[in-house]
């Protein structure tokens, strides 16, 4: 197969990238950069913050790579083909290529030079990290059995290259993901005295936010600190300072592993842990819930640390989670933090029982807390506490009318010197948060005594026969001494009582029909969540699946090589009721291939996908991105769908290749789309005419001759979103003919000039966007992009405006002649929020969130930008808005603000032609659905010396609703620069100033 030529991006822009859209995404302000994430292949990935642009650019000397893009839930995660099987086979971590993740985390390219790891190696030193070019070991965690590593951005794919070859040697390799503080404990009650008396006082280490000991108990003396993240030693959040108050006496170890804004990076977490684990008693990990810690990197270091060093590391993880505490649940069923008390009723233990090891010590204090606390008084005086937190009885597989009793031992150790007897009862609640059958949870004894210096334990039996629903049951045997009632505990239960489950078996069959390893199955529920990724040796996998419909997409490919032949096959629903066998069969697919009439045309890219859709309207998309046709096939499996379930389609964009062999200046482009209601492609053979397209001639003006741009179409059609294009490259200005899919397709576009960056890959100074637009076949139209003056627009409702108290400003301030609304790079750009004439909010880019004071008042608006160094035109733009606005409901409202726009006649090198007096078109625009007045005033200024003295231009109606204002320029005048003046009958104000907005001269 062809190099992927189509797909990248490389110095100087020679090729063009991959690019996604959606239809009609949802409003963001133009005037944010796009975020640029290079993933760890050192591919590029860049998203428009509108979500309107999605583009790959593979690294330099990866052409040819092929990428499959999978669009779910909010997330758009991008797998190179040679990924593929380091992530199927858990060597690397997925959401390493989730590039929503990745910007959320600030791993965007303009927030983060490298990418951060957590590895860990085979071998006898684990925590050896990684070596080879663009690989920074940058810290070393040996008892924790792991290393923190950065790849180098600016040569990540050397790092990748080195990372593949040292592949046999490494476990696994994880994202360091920047988590967040654990919420504040609550304020510590009745402390017990021995803490501050008696006995050998205990090290508790806070690994947290820091500790601020001026707001901290006096009694909590801080021994040493350490910081692990961020510069200050101070505390922004409280849970440091507040766990440190909650064990007076205790000898504390203050380790900051989150910084001032509230990001604990893992690496620094597990370099906190490995600096407490040989110095204290009891570790409390002060990072956020359940959810973030997991099985992942952490989990397993606070496991291993407490088999090596018998440091009890208290952290809030789900149940069974490796080494943490099982917490209490928080409103939306996830773990929440721990226990109050907690940490005083662990440094408690660690001061009685300093023989204890971690298990024991984490049973006392889990089998001791109560609805979310932990009275840590009474664990003083409990004698009697269980062997193990919890028992797990497993999964008992559906159907259950066979299924066999599951026993498990539950003892008791009594610490005293007296026998007690304890009195057991237990508890299970359902998966519907009812009791469970009787029966289903039984003991074999209702009273226990444990002897002093001793044990004892009863069999407990979990019987899944029972007629409660299927699901996850949870419940408790409390363990109630005679006469004390504080002194109970608890050891936790699990059942699983399997929902209805099927075993799913594929096999795969290769074009030969013989099995073969060189294949791949993705299992997608409706929501598009990878539920089972199926490959084998013997081209034979199976998974356990709860019963229900899911999406079966299977490749057969020899992943890696680019010349081998890519097999696509895809099942739209399987309804899985009973064990089920799927054959992916590479001999059931057929060849996808299209023609165009023009012989010298070459694809640009080729982009095969679909997208599904559940009945609740949730869905998500998959598609496969190639330089070609050559080498590609497709079939389908099973019955289609009902139109609205499902659309498989078939995106391809056609250039001129120049002598260089790239697309560069192409004079022509074909986009074409063809889709499949209901279902997938089984091959494809399309004949392309002209005649059957629309033809669309395309101007590209330059603010800078012989700056390098990028143009690109992005359709979408009913049942089809998120396609990917490329980005075609033009030197300015330019002039191209675009033939595109009329009919119901819609069209939208993209259109950036840019220089290189410092890693020599594109930057863009000013990107510009175009919704969709409809184009009939067989007509002609005409469109123009750059065109003087770039200025301030509004194209929706929304750019700024209130929800409550709650306001927003987000205007595009660089938007073209012909209404392409348009963000630009800026050496400076400020908005700052005035109400009643004070400051209420401020912001050092070019927007503005924040919360205001309740109720009516007059608001005043002052957004300046300026970017001398990136443009000649538009080196300043500046607007002030003066208007009313008072609290606002739920539905919101947008602010009442006027812009005002200008179209002088530009030629392709955006110069007007000089004459002493000329009449500039001038026009008005309102925020769309604000509540504006009529327009009472409109005044214009001009200056034709750079904004430095200004003379009045007068302003008169026109015929087309619009206005005419009168310019004088001397001879010689090289820019003009304007400023308007507009008030309307309401009293809304808007005062704008653009410098240098066109130009008589290049």
């Amino acid at each position: 197969m062809a190099a992927l030529a189509a797909v990248l991006v490389i110095t100087g822009q020679q090729t063009p990238a991959v690019a996604g859209g959606d239809a009609d995404p949802a409003p963001a302000p133009a005037s944010q950069s796009d975020h640029r994430v290079t993933l760890i292949t050192g591919d590029r990935v860049t998203v428009s913050p509108d979500g309107a642009r999605v583009t790959v650019t593979a690294a330099p000397g990866r052409a040819g790579t092929r990428f499959t893009s999978h669009r779910a839930g909010g997330h758009r995660t991008v797998l190179p083909e040679d990924a593929r099987p380091l992530v199927a086979a858990g060597l690397l971590d997925r959401r390493l290529f989730d590039v929503t993740a990745l910007v959320r985390a600030g791993y965007d390219d303009a927030r983060s030079p490298g990418l951060p790891l957590i590895v860990s190696r085979r071998g006898a030193d684990p925590a050896a990290g990684l070596t080879g070019p663009g690989l920074r070991t940058t810290g070393r965690f040996a008892v924790a059995g792991m290393s923190a590593v950065t790849v180098v951005k600016t040569d990540a794919a050397s790092a990748w290259s080195a990372i593949r070859e040292q592949r046999a040697g490494i476990e696994r390799i994880w994202l360091d993901r920047p988590l967040t503080p654990a919420p504040v404990p609550a304020p510590p009650t009745d402390l017990p005295p021995a803490l501050s008396a008696g006995g050998a006082a205990p090290t508790v280490a806070v690994l947290s936010t820091g500790v601020d000991a001026d707001r901290a108990r006096p009694a909590a003396r801080v021994a040493r600190r350490q910081v692990f993240a961020g510069a200050s030693t101070g505390d922004r959040h409280g849970h440091g300072t507040r766990t440190a108050a909650a064990v007076p006496g205790a000898t504390l170890l203050d380790g900051k592993v989150c910084d001032d804004d509230g990001r604990c990076p893992e690496s620094a977490i597990l370099a906190g842990l490995e600096w407490a684990a040989g110095r204290a008693d009891v570790v409390d990990l002060g990072v956020g819930g359940a959810e973030q810690l997991g099985t992942g990197p952490l989990g397993r270091a606070i496991e291993r640390i407490g088999d090596r060093t018998g440091a009890l590391v208290l952290a809030p993880a789900a149940d069974g989670a490796a080494g943490a505490i099982a917490t209490h649940d928080g409103p939306d069923g996830r773990a929440a933090g721990l226990p109050a008390g907690t940490v005083t009723g662990a440094a408690l233990l660690a001061q009685r029982h300093p023989d204890w090891s971690v298990d024991r010590l984490r049973a006392a204090l889990a089998a001791s807390a109560v609805d979310g606390a932990l009275d840590a008084a009474a664990l003083a005086r409990r004698n009697v506490l269980p062997a193990t937190a919890s028992l797990a009885f497993g999964v008992q597989q559906w159907p259950h009318a066979d299924d066999r009793p599951q026993q498990r031992t539950l003892t008791w150790h009594n610490h005293g010197d007296r026998p007690v007897e304890l009195r057991l009862d237990v508890a299970l609640t359902g998966p519907d948060g009812t009791p469970a059958p009787a029966g289903a949870l039984r003991l074999d004894a209702t009273t226990v005594t444990v002897p002093a210096g001793g044990s004892a334990g009863v069999t407990v039996a979990a019987d899944t026969r029972h007629d409660g629903p299927d699901g996850r049951y949870t419940g408790t045997v409390t363990a109630t001494p005679a006469g004390a009632p504080d002194l109970a505990v608890r050891s936790r239960v699990e059942v699983e009582k399997e929902v209805e489950s099927h075993t799913l078996t594929v096999r795969h069959l290769g074009p030969d029909g013989r099995p073969t390893g060189r294949a791949e199955t993705m299992v997608l529920d409706l929501t598009g969540e990878l539920r089972a990724l199926l490959y084998g040796e013997d081209g034979t996998a199976t998974t356990r699946l709860p019963k229900g419909s899911y999406v079966l997409v299977g490749d057969v490919v020899d992943f890696g090589d680019t010349d081998s032949t890519w097999h696509r096959l895809v099942q739209p629903e399987l309804a899985l009721d009973a064990d089920a066998t799927v054959t992916m069969d590479a001999r059931r697919t057929a060849p996808v291939r299209t023609t165009v009439p023009r012989p010298d045309a070459r694809t640009a890219m080729v982009d095969l996908g679909f997208n599904r859709r559940a009945e609740d309207g949730t869905g998500f998309g998959l598609a496969l991105a190639l330089d070609g046709f050559e080498g590609l096939r497709s079939g389908q499996l099973g019955p289609d769908l009902p139109a609205e379930r499902m659309t498989g389609y078939l995106h391809s964009t056609w250039a001129v290749p120049g002598p260089a062999g790239d697309f560069r200046d192409t004079p022509y482009t074909y986009g074409l789309l063809d889709t499949r209601p209901g279902g997938f492609f089984t091959g494809f053979d399309r004949k392309v005419a002209d005649r059957d397209l629309a033809t669309v001639d395309s101007r590209l003006v330059a603010q800078v001759t012989g700056r390098a741009a990028t143009k690109a179409l992005f359709p979408n059609a009913p049942g089809v979103i998120g396609t990917l294009t490329p980005l075609l490259p033009f030197r300015l200005p330019a002039r191209t003919t675009h033939l595109l899919e009329g009919g119901a397709t819609l069209w939208s576009a993209a259109f950036g000039e840019n220089v290189p960056g410092g890693d020599g890959l594109p930057v863009e100074i000013t990107a510009f966007g175009q919704a969709n637009q409809s184009y009939q076949a067989g007509q002609r139209y005409t469109d123009r992009w750059n065109a003087s003056v770039l200025g301030p627009m509004f194209d929706f409702a929304g750019h700024a405006g209130r929800r409550g108290d709650t306001v927003w400003f987000g205007i595009p301030m660089y938007s073209d002649q012909d209404g392409h609304r348009a963000g630009s790079l800026t050496d400076a750009a400020t908005t700052r929020m005035y109400r009643d004439g004070r400051l209420v909010a401020a912001s050092g880019a070019g927007n503005l969130e924040a919360e205001v004071p309740p109720g009516p008042a007059t608001f005043r608006v002052e957004k300046r930008t300026s970017r001398p160094s990136y443009s000649p035109l538009s080196t300043r733009v500046d607007a002030t808005w003066t208007f009313r606005s008072d609290t606002a409901g739920e539905a919101g409202e947008s602010f009442p603000l006027w812009v005002v726009r200008y179209a002088p006649t530009v030629d392709d090198h955006n110069v007007a032609r000089w004459a002493p007096v000329t009449l500039l078109p001038v026009s008005v625009m309102s925020q769309p659905e604000a509540r504006v007045g009529r327009v009472r005033q409109l005044a214009v200024r001009v200056s034709v010396d750079g904004g430095r003295t200004w003379r009045k231009a007068p302003v008169v109606p026109a015929g087309d609703g619009g206005y005419r204002a009168v310019v004088h320029a001397p001879k010689g005048t090289r820019t003009v620069s304007l400023r308007a003046t507009l008030v309307d009958s309401h009293g809304n104000r808007l005062d704008q100033t653009i410098v240098n907005a066109y130009r008589f001269v290049k």
